[in-house]
């Protein structure tokens, strides 16, 4: 994922689960990474959202 903080931007890696057509994503942002980007205090970001998906059979 690419996160972008005031005019900063950077490439995440999030872990994520996926259960019953919802996929929940979630990283807590380390020391590093806050520095890199000017940040000051503890951050997490999450977010969840549906999937649908399907199965296609071809010939």
């Amino acid at each position: 994922m690419r996160f972008q903080y005031d005019g900063k931007e950077k490439t995440l890696s999030m872990p994520y689960v996926f259960d019953k057509g919802v996929m929940k994503i979630s990283k807590k942002l380390e020391e590093a990474t806050r520095e890199e980007l000017g940040i000051k205090e503890a951050m997490s970001i999450w977010f969840e959202t549906d999937v649908a998906y399907s199965l296609c059979y071809v010939k």
